[in-house]
């Protein structure tokens, strides 16, 4: 074993940090060395105007941390509950059969279709057509006031 590769760590660390670096003890599996810098999910295009524009809404943190989740299929659908080990019926309590599934419960649903059609933002919505709920906050963000986002995200929190 040859030990790090000196070059990209004095390239890309700060100098107190090359002895602490070169102090790890490397794999005695042979493999490349390779720099590896993860994207933020809110690094990504059009997500970015999405979060500030969320954040930047009259809404209670309450209804902006709900749609957040929402948007990651994080709320607590009865698929996610039994992903987690909860023992559960995975039907829809509204509609029966299907699962329900953060994607079924906030807009598949017969009985959440039949409130999305009474807001205003339906005939916008309509235009979007299917996709993820993550898709769907884009859109919104994208071509609606920001009155019709606020209204979104409260519609969205009070399903």
């Amino acid at each position: 074993m040859t030990g790090w590769d000196q070059e990209p760590i004095s390239r890309v660390l700060w100098e107190v940090d090359h002895a602490v670096v070169r102090s790890i003890p490397l794999s005695a599996r042979r493999s490349m060395d390779r720099l590896r810098v993860q994207e933020s999910c809110s690094e990504r295009s059009g997500e970015v105007s999405w979060w500030n524009k969320l954040w930047a809404t009259r809404i209670p943190s309450k209804v902006k941390i709900h749609v957040w989740r929402a948007y990651h299929s994080a709320i607590p659908a009865r698929a996610h509950l039994a992903h987690r080990g909860i023992h559960i019926d995975l039907s829809c309590p509204r509609c029966g059969p299907p699962m329900e599934d953060a994607h079924h419960a906030l807009r598949a649903c017969e009985g959440v279709r039949v409130i999305w059609e009474g807001t205003a933002l339906w005939q916008n919505l309509k235009r979007f057509g299917g996709g993820p709920l993550s898709e769907r906050c884009l859109f919104v963000a994208s071509n609606c006031t920001k009155d019709d986002l606020e209204v979104f995200c409260m519609v969205l929190w009070s399903i």
